[in-house]
């Protein structure tokens, strides 16, 4: 078995084991719009989340949690310039990051599962969560 689907299949189990822990996790976007996944080598490095295909579509909270970085020119704790993204910090120690999304104006400090975050832009989005407790 190549590296690609090794890599794949623990992302799957991973994310298997974190979606059944809690009835309120969704999928940030429509898991047909998937384009890369865990572990791909692209841009001359390996992708540490899912890539979805950017359609301009609304992107969902993957959990409830509290917003902690934008890039929407009124950052709560920082901001990094590059490429618009948001990051929403759930209590059970994990981190989801949306890489790609153009945040909502009026997006609040405190968010719900599958609430609204933002547009979808570029060719195409990436979706990485973190667990910060393990730091894995």
């Amino acid at each position: 078995m190549n590296k690609t689907k090794s890599a794949f299949i623990v992302f799957v189990l991973f994310i298997s084991a974190v979606f059944l822990s809690a009835e309120d996790r969704q999928w940030p976007d429509d898991p047909k719009r998937i384009s890369g996944v865990f572990g791909d080598f692209r841009d001359f490095r390996f992708s540490e989340g899912l890539a979805f295909l950017s359609e301009g579509q609304r992107t969902n909270a993957w959990s409830d949690g509290e917003v902690i970085w934008t890039t929407d020119g009124e950052s709560r704790i920082g901001s990094v310039p590059d490429r618009p993204f948001v990051v929403i910090r759930h209590d059970d120690g994990f981190r989801s990051v949306y890489k790609g999304i153009d945040p909502r104006p009026d997006l609040d400090r405190l968010v719900s599962a599958g609430e609204w975050l933002g547009y979808a832009e570029g060719d195409e989005w990436m979706f990485s969560i973190l667990d910060v407790e393990r730091s894995r």
